[in-house]
């Protein structure tokens, strides 16, 4: 993305970092409450849309954590999506962590 940025133009990456953090932090939590309620179709559909922004921003691992995820709620084990959310969780954090340092660097 960083190549599609040309001078004297707003910074692309930025933007779709921003957009990223504000439908992301969504997604999650849609996909911890549906976790929580029980909710497989509210939990696959979250976990589908925020694997395919990760993926959209190079944030790989994430995506393919929500794409078990995913998975799991369109078989209902949610037994089993109890665990994976600590993973995703975890990992989120990191990409998080990742994209801001991203911003920092490319607003110097």
């Amino acid at each position: 993305m960083r190549v599609l940025q040309r001078a004297g133009t707003p910074n692309v990456l930025d933007k779709l970092i921003n957009i990223y953090f504000n439908t992301s932090a969504e997604l999650f939590h849609s996909m911890h409450n549906s976790l929580t309620a029980g909710d497989a179709a509210g939990l696959s559909s979250a976990a589908h849309s925020l694997k395919s922004s990760s993926a959209n921003l190079g944030a790989l691992n994430l995506a393919a954590l929500c794409q078990q995820m995913e998975n799991f709620g369109r078989e209902c084990t949610l037994a089993r999506a109890e665990l994976l959310m600590a993973d995703i969780e975890t990992e989120y954090a990191a990409v998080c962590e990742s994209l801001s340092t991203i911003q920092r660097e490319t607003s110097l």
